[in-house]
């Protein structure tokens, strides 16, 4: 009876105590020794989705501490020769309830900063542009005959029509190259993907579901500037090999 009382005691005390600052500071060591590239990602996931400052340089990217409640990075932002130092604390959704947690809880957010989300194709202007032009592409292809496309012309813009009148001996030569362009366009896609998941899974050695998901973003959009992203951790886990041994 009294080892059922310590051992529920001890389990009380195991999910209320604080992660200690040794403790804090072991876990940080490790992730900025042995995952660099984990934490530059999840510092770069950190940096507001709809603003220009996913377009500046991020380094120097270090975990400073962690707590139940969530953790600190840093890292330096430069936009060519303006620097900034950052400090941000990133909280856990949910906290957690002790510290045995933290391990797991930190592999879930390395794998959140490498995976990426459809809904990117949504919130980024370039990425919607493709994203509509390559609707269109597939409707030329699959539901619409060159015919079909001709009969479109003249309803155009005076402006389209005199572009198409000028670079094209007729209409039918126009809905000819208009369909080979939508070939070309869906084979460099999938060679793009291709390429994104032979880097997922030979330099950044992602599991194969987050391969996967790149792999189809990027045969929908194209490699830029969404699929970039993939070949920024590879370039960027290259330089900190390379910073390692030194």
């Amino acid at each position: 009876m009294t080892n059922q009382k310590d051992q529920k005691k001890n389990a009380t005390n195991e999910e209320i105590s604080e992660i200690s600052p040794e403790v804090s500071q072991r876990v940080c060591s490790h992730m900025n020794d042995d995952h660099a590239l984990s934490i530059y990602a999840m510092a770069k996931s950190t940096l507001k989705k709809y603003s220009s400052e996913k377009q500046k340089s991020l380094s120097n990217a270090e975990m400073k501490s962690i707590s139940l409640s969530g953790y600190e990075l840093s890292f330096i932002l430069c936009s060519g020769d303006v620097c900034e130092k950052r400090n941000i604390t990133v909280p856990f959704h949910p906290p957690l309830k002790s510290p045995s947690e933290a391990k797991a809880r930190i592999v879930q957010e390395h794998e959140k900063s490498f995976t990426p989300q459809f809904s990117w194709i949504f919130s980024e202007p370039i990425p919607l542009c493709v994203y509509f032009v390559m609707l269109l592409f597939a409707n030329l292809v699959f539901l619409m005959e060159d015919k079909d496309i001709v009969a479109i012309v003249p309803t155009l813009p005076n402006t389209l029509q005199g572009i198409i009148d000028s670079s094209f001996c007729c209409h039918f030569t126009f809905a000819s190259r208009l369909r080979t362009l939508a070939y070309i366009t869906f084979a460099a896609h999938i060679v793009e993907s291709l390429v994104v998941a032979y880097v997922c899974q030979t330099r950044l050695k992602l599991p194969k579901m987050t391969t996967l998901k790149w792999a189809l973003l990027v045969s929908i959009v194209g490699i830029y500037p969404l699929g970039m992203r993939v070949i920024e951790f590879a370039i960027m886990k290259s330089k900190l090999e390379k910073k390692k041994n030194i």
